[in-house]
């Protein structure tokens, strides 16, 4: 069930400016009635009054991304969401993925901003996939490993649960949707910067308009960064900017673009806890002091860097029907030597492993159509959304070096002085090689029919082709995956007001399983 709250605060604003006029109205009754006579005459005396007719649209309801069923409201939407606007960003200062959905109870974060882990989000229990659960303005991007700049997008919005038919390929948590700022009708400027106790500083400009005649062409530009000492003792220096830009080509059809930069370095910080070989049915080592720090050895890294271009044509056909066409390219690069501690008993004791160069890189590129339009047949309004999307996905690593596992010497405790480590990896960062591709195509088709007055039915249906491949380094192919699902959505919806749906519905949703481990 949802429901919008904002209507009655309206009416309430609505009533009291009532009442205060009608507090003047009886004061002034006998002035108003002579002056209210005298116009009455002027007006006779200069003839008909002209009629001006003003045509408008109603501003539109925020909008959701919702994948094959195009853009809607929350309230058209029948799947669980949750959103988070890009003041509520900057009212609570949030940097971080984690803490985003901090007030929605069935989202929670897994990682800390400042490791490797700051991707790791579960939604109801389940961790999103980070490889086909993210989304920048609908284009797919790989998140292991990064930490988005949130200065620069004007919402995250979170899709719950099955979202097979929505987006494709996706673990059964949800979908992840980052929408970046666009350009403005009017002049933007804006300037902030910050500080946190912990010892970062970070400085954000916004600026945005629009120039030529009528306006036609839109620009927004943000710049941010940050450096400082964070919280857990790694060094930070963080880098993004952001281009938004469009052109109205003709009444009904813009062009629009996006390009987004961000570069990422932490150096020492959290290293990895592992509980992979953890006693079975042990309770967890009891909480270590705050006061101590738990940083990875200095040597340490972990350095990002990724970036984003998305142009896309939009035509507003009339005003029951409207077509799109996007095309993303993301890249995303990690340099990094990172520590991973196995905990191996309940008293706080571990063994160590130090990774002293990984070094992917993935690109994927995205290529998606959509036409959304209503007609009426009979006395049954239908709402239909078609299209369709191709996107690959390829990703190099560096030759696995020989891994610093340390022995007895180098085993240590949580509430203990680390050991000393020492690497006695041999590591080619020169050695790359293709260690898997992913191709996914399809089409997808759903109805909304309005059959009665507050009711109405969706259907849809996805037809996935879906394909991986992993390799070795020497080239040979070590696995193949490949599937052509259909998976259909249905959902009824009841709307009793313009405030509130009632819905139930069913989804599905794909993921790749992967190999099962030993």
């Amino acid at each position: 069930m949802k429901q919008r709250q904002a209507a009655q605060g309206y009416r309430t604003l609505s009533l009291f400016t009532t009442l205060m006029l009608g507090a003047g109205l009886q004061a002034q009754a006998a002035g108003d009635t002579a002056d209210a006579a005298a116009e009455s005459a002027a007006a006779a005396a200069a003839g008909p009054i002209a009629v001006i007719t003003v045509n408008g649209d109603r501003a539109p309801a925020e909008r959701l991304a919702a994948g094959a069923l195009g853009a809607r409201s929350d309230l058209e939407t029948p799947f669980s969401t949750a959103q988070v606007s890009s003041a509520q960003i900057e009212d609570r200062q949030i940097k971080s993925l984690g803490t985003l959905f901090a007030s929605d109870a069935s989202v929670a974060s897994k990682g800390g901003t400042y490791t490797q882990s700051a991707y790791a989000v579960s939604v109801r229990g389940l961790t999103l996939d980070f490889t086909n659960g993210y989304k920048i303005d609908g284009q797919p991007f790989q998140m292991y490993g990064v930490e988005l700049p949130l200065e620069m997008f004007e919402s995250v919005q979170l899709l719950k649960g099955a979202t097979g038919f929505l987006y494709g390929f996706s673990a059964p948590g949800g979908i992840i949707n980052y929408v970046s700022k666009k350009p403005v009708e009017h002049p933007l400027f804006s300037a902030d910067i910050g500080y946190t106790d912990s010892g970062v500083f970070s400085q954000h400009i916004d600026v945005g308009g629009r120039t030529g005649e009528d306006g036609r062409y839109g620009y927004r530009v943000n710049l941010s960064q940050e450096q400082g000492e964070t919280y857990n003792g790694a060094d930070l220096h963080r880098k993004a900017g952001a281009l938004a830009v469009d052109a109205r080509l003709r009444h009904g059809l813009t062009w629009s673009a996006q390009l987004l930069y961000q570069e990422r370095d932490l150096q020492g910080g959290v290293p990895t806890m592992s509980l992979a070989v953890y006693p079975v049915r042990s309770s967890l080592p009891a909480p270590v002091s705050g006061k101590r720090d738990l940083g990875a050895y200095a040597s340490t890294y972990y350095d990002s860097t990724m970036w984003l271009a998305s142009p896309a044509l939009a035509w507003k056909i009339n005003s029951d029907w409207q077509a799109n066409v996007s095309y993303g390219h993301t890249e995303k690069r990690i340099d990094s030597a990172y520590e991973t501690l196995y905990l191996t008993s309940q008293s706080g004791g571990y063994s160590n492993r130090l990774n002293p160069f990984y070094a992917p890189t993935l690109t994927y590129d995205s290529l998606q159509g959509m036409l959304e339009g209503s007609f009426l047949a009979g006395a049954i309004v239908h709402k239909i959304a078609a299209g369709f999307n191709y996107q690959t996905l390829d990703r190099t690593l560096n030759v696995t070096p020989s891994l610093s596992i340390f022995s007895g010497k180098t085993t240590g405790n949580l509430y203990q002085a680390p050991p000393v480590l020492v690497d006695t990896s041999n590591v080619n960062r020169q050695a790359f090689y293709t260690i898997s591709d992913y191709t996914q195509k399809s089409v997808f088709l759903s109805d909304t029919v309005a059959f009665a007055p507050h009711w109405s039915l969706l259907a849809g249906l996805r037809y996935m082709d879906y394909e991986n491949n992993n390799f070795a380094a020497s080239g040979a192919r070590t696995s193949h995956y490949h599937k052509k699902p259909l998976t259909p959505t249905v959902a009824l919806l009841y709307q009793p007001s313009d405030t509130l749906t009632v819905y139930g519905n069913y989804g599905e949703a794909l993921e790749d399983g992967g190999t099962v481990s030993n």
